[in-house]
């Protein structure tokens, strides 16, 4: 977060509708300017009903590199490449796709997590088959 003093300004907000690039938006609070960064989650897989996305700049929440997946109003979050559960659930069944996908697309995801970090495109993984 930067903090810059300011004279008398209305509120602001700045997005970007740049596809996957991360959305930065800036607000006027009590004589201050708050620049935050909204984290967008792109989806790189989809697969028998799960969804797999990514955040942008994401290393602060859960300083691994880890995937977010989504399964009928579910969601759990997985470090890379190993697979390990970080947070939240899915059904075993489900849970089982997740880590053979992981498995297989070990290097493809650590790759995707390094630009990930650094604000750049990610690319998509094939589904699990």
């Amino acid at each position: 977060m930067i903090l810059m003093s300011s004279v008398s300004v209305m509120a602001v907000s700045i997005k970007s509708d740049l596809g996957n690039l991360p959305k930065i938006e800036l607000f006027y609070q009590t004589g201050f300017f708050i620049f935050t960064k909204k984290l967008s989650m792109p989806v790189i897989s989809m697969f028998y009903g799960l969804i797999v996305a990514m955040y942008y700049l994401d290393t602060k929440q859960h300083k691994l590199p880890h995937i977010h997946v989504k399964y009928s109003g579910m969601e759990a979050v997985y470090e890379i490449p190993n697979g390990k559960l970080l947070e939240g659930s899915l059904p075993v069944n489900k849970e089982k796709l997740v880590l053979a996908w992981i498995e297989i697309h070990q290097e493809d995801l650590m790759a995707d997590w390094e630009l990930a970090v650094t604000g750049n495109a990610v690319f998509k993984i094939d589904p699990l088959k």
